[in-house]
């Protein structure tokens, strides 16, 4: 059995489905209460067409993702992405932890 060293360029990936995306962050993300507690939402748009966009809902509130600004490119993975007709965008899902990660990936960049 041989040992891998921590500085490798080779890592185990666990295969995933999804959507690997970078747009612009679009707005600050928006927190509010519902009747089922709060809510977060994250808007991004697409860097080559400023009018599509992607809504990502996660629950709770939104200080871990506050410090990035509005126009800062997220890079993150999408578990879902389905198109919400009655507001002209897409509607997008993603683990609060990686939403997380990408807004702190965001931040160091900045």
């Amino acid at each position: 059995m041989t040992e891998k060293s921590s500085t490798s360029t080779e890592s185990i990936i666990e295969p995933r489905g999804g959507f690997q995306i970078e747009w612009f962050l679009g707005d600050d993300p928006r927190t509010f209460e519902t009747k089922n507690g709060t809510r977060t939402t994250v808007y991004l748009t697409d860097p080559r067409r400023l009018l599509y966009s992607i809504v990502i809902w996660l629950n709770g509130d939104g200080e871990s993702l506050k410090g990035v600004n509005p126009g800062s490119v997220i890079s993150i993975r999408l578990d879902t992405l389905q198109a919400d007709r009655a507001e002209n965008r897409l509607k997008g899902t993603a683990s609060r932890e990686a939403v997380d990660e990408a807004f702190a990936r965001a931040r160091s960049q900045a």
